[in-house]
């Protein structure tokens, strides 16, 4: 591989394109085509499910014909995906890192017999016996894994290779975090700001000088319920927190170049997570700043010259549910669904009845239809449905 494909410059642009992508779906196709050329490997693939949500199955690829994948998706391959994922954490591979199969399976067989008829009906027939892989998520509802295939060409990745890998699958990891934020809210319109206003998270978004050109209805309420977080006269964010206000503009920055895409050295690049305090005890904002640009399919977005985004959220919030899941999935009602988010927040049935001003008999029939409905069996259980179902922004820890 040409060393020139490792210049700061080349990953800077790709990590650009991540972003870019997991706000506008539209833009994974060419991604995927962009890193298989970046690697001169053969194929690329990313899975994202969700199994409490049967419509939200993604896959992307690059190199897969569309009756191959036609045939990818018909053949319920996902629980096999599933188990290449738990096989890469079990090998001690951390979410957002690399690694190739050969070594995180202890041998290739371990690895064939690991994907099962995946590997017999699907990646033997296409060649892909060595692969880089890379969990991007797992919880026990929702896993996503991208991997790169070398096909028949050549034998297995290089250290090299996996290295340079790692350097972007770490931003992918971040980057499906807030793909399924956007997967909430999503409607068949091009308005990126009213798509913002309605999610869970505080978002900014800066222009390329470092202005604040956009703050959604989140972002101003945790801006104004704590001090730690500011935006001064130019319209610029600015920190109380002085330690921090050094970490804060560096991230920003390196956010920017990114957006813009411009060369930067590996230690600065994509902006990074930060807490901060603020003068408030027990009070903390955790800020998550990525870069983004090319929005061509959002007008509002293009014409305001956004090259960077903050994704905001207050750790000891009260937390959301995904109401959509719970009555589209499990036919809850509204009310039902106001107990079970009472529950999540408050843990017992005796807080929700006071929260939503019930009886505790009216809340304990509320709670056994809720059990019949999602098939769960104590509150134990139900507590960890929910979990699983919360709306809360992931901030995936620096890259």
């Amino acid at each position: 591989m040409p060393q020139s494909n490792f210049l700061p410059e080349v990953e800077s642009r790709l990590i650009g394109d991540i972003y870019d992508a997991a706000m506008s779906p539209n833009l994974w196709q060419g991604l995927m085509a962009r890193l298989t050329e970046h690697w001169q490997c053969e194929y690329a693939s990313l899975l994202i499910s969700d199994e409490l949500n049967p419509d939200y199955l993604i896959v992307h690829s690059h190199g897969v014909s569309p009756e191959q994948l036609s045939y990818y998706q018909a053949g319920q391959f996902t629980e096999f995906e599933k188990r290449l994922a738990q096989g890469y954490l079990d090998s001690g591979l951390p979410i957002g890192q690399a690694a190739a199969n050969h070594k995180a399976f202890g041998g290739i067989e371990n690895f064939i017999s690991t994907a099962g008829p995946l590997y017999t009906d699907f990646f033997e027939k296409l060649g892909m016996k060595y692969q880089v892989g890379s969990v991007l998520e797992k919880t026990d509802y929702r896993h996503s894994i991208i991997s790169l295939h070398d096909g028949r060409k050549r034998q297995q990745f290089t250290d090299v290779e996996v290295a340079a890998i790692s350097r972007l699958t770490g931003h992918m990891h971040r980057a499906i975090q807030i793909h399924r934020q956007f997967s909430y809210v999503k409607e068949s319109n091009a308005a990126l700001y009213q798509l913002l206003n309605k999610m869970v998270a505080g978002v900014l978004l800066l222009d390329y000088q470092g202005r604040v050109r956009f703050a959604n209805p989140n972002a101003e309420n945790l801006m104004r319920e704590h001090d730690a977080l500011a935006v001064s006269r130019n319209h610029h964010l600015e920190t109380t927190e002085e330690e921090k206000e050094s970490s804060l503009q560096r991230a920003i920055n390196s956010a920017i170049k990114s957006g813009l895409r411009e060369k930067q050295e590996f230690s600065l690049m994509a902006g990074g997570v930060i807490s901060l305090k603020g003068s408030k005890k027990d009070t903390m904002l955790i800020l998550t700043i990525t870069p983004l640009s090319e929005m061509t399919g959002y007008k509002d977005l293009s014409s305001d010259g956004i090259a960077a985004s903050i994704f905001i959220t207050d750790p000891l919030a009260r937390r959301s549910l995904s109401r959509r899941i719970l009555e589209q999935t499990y036919q809850l009602t509204r009310r039902e669904s106001d107990a079970c988010e009472s529950f999540l927040n408050t843990g017992t049935l005796t807080n929700v009845a006071d929260e939503l001003g019930l009886t505790i008999d009216s809340t304990r029939y509320y709670f056994k239809s809720i059990y019949d409905k999602t098939q769960q069996h104590s509150q134990a259980e139900l507590m960890r449905l929910l979990m699983g179902l919360t709306m809360d922004f992931e901030h995936v820890p620096d890259i």
